[in-house]
């Protein structure tokens, strides 16, 4: 009888589901000025590998200097966001006298709850893909007119 049972045991060990997502876990810099970068490095590419991470959700996380990108790929937990699959942008919109200059990406979040769908094949796309442009005469009556004060932040909703 233990015999039955141990071996019983053993079976539902073997043949019980996982409920594990797996995803890419590693980081790297990149510089979209002279594009150039461990990000697109062979040994990265080749470090980057798949890890169990449980329930988390997977992200590419990138910050932004100028044209220096930090980029992360790692698991997230899944109450952190409203959606299984998600994109977060933040950017800057800067006046220079009169004159609105283009936005600039500071952060960049992708997120998503499969196997491996946080690939780093993906950064190639950011940050151009994402980029927003607001009419000049809305920021100007806006902010410059006075009907928001400048030094606050102004936030969209979805």
């Amino acid at each position: 009888m233990k015999v039955i049972l141990i071996l019983y045991s053993i079976v539902i060990l073997f043949y019980w589901p996982v409920d594990s997502r797996q995803c890419y876990v590693c980081n790297c810099d990149y510089d979209w000025g002279t594009l150039t970068g461990t990000c697109s490095s062979p040994e990265f590419q080749s470090n980057c590998i798949l890890e169990e991470v449980g329930n988390q959700y997977c992200s590419i996380t990138s910050y932004y200097d100028g044209n220096r990108e930090q980029r992360f790929l790692i698991p997230v937990a899944p109450y952190t966001f409203q959606d299984s699959h998600f994109f977060q942008a933040v950017e800057t919109i800067s006046l220079s006298g009169t004159t609105w200059l283009p936005t600039t990406i500071s952060f960049f979040l992708y997120g998503c709850d499969w196997d491996g769908c946080n690939n780093n094949s993906l950064g190639q796309y950011f940050p151009e893909s994402f980029q927003m442009d607001i009419n000049d005469t809305i920021l100007n009556e806006q902010l410059i007119n006075g009907e928001l004060p400048a030094q606050n932040c102004y936030s969209c909703s979805k």
